[in-house]
């Protein structure tokens, strides 16, 4: 068991008002800033913001992957699509190996299904 589960039994009630106060800020934060670069792509951060997806409100970290990631990912393949040379096979590659890092639940969600489809389409 993981420290935050048992500290989200003792907590009960607040457990909410906590991650709202204290963790949603700073996972939004962190989502920000972080840059998509395709070429030398760090994903440790990601991973782990990913981790907090079972103890975050569920439509709150779908609105952040919408907002502060997915919209990154269209932007990145946007300029990629603009190479004449950029093989459309290594772009399908770097989708899927992003959407392998997302959960099932988040996949399935149809904000982040329609937004990956969408940019699957494109290539």
């Amino acid at each position: 068991m993981c420290i935050r589960d048992r500290y989200q039994r003792r907590v009960h009630g607040e457990w909410y008002l906590l991650m709202n106060r204290c963790i949603l800020p700073k996972v939004m934060y962190h989502l920000q800033t972080f840059e998509v670069n395709p070429r030398n792509q760090n994903i440790d951060l990601i991973k782990n913001i990913l981790e907090w997806e079972d103890y975050l409100p569920f439509e709150q970290i779908v609105n952040l992957y919408e907002t502060q990631l997915l919209q990154k990912f269209g932007a990145i393949l946007n300029e990629w699509l603009e190479n004449p040379q950029a093989s459309k096979e290594e772009m399908r590659r770097w989708l899927s190996g992003w959407m392998s890092l997302f959960s099932s639940r988040a996949l399935e969600h149809p904000i982040i299904a329609n937004h990956f489809r969408r940019l699957l389409d494109k290539v």
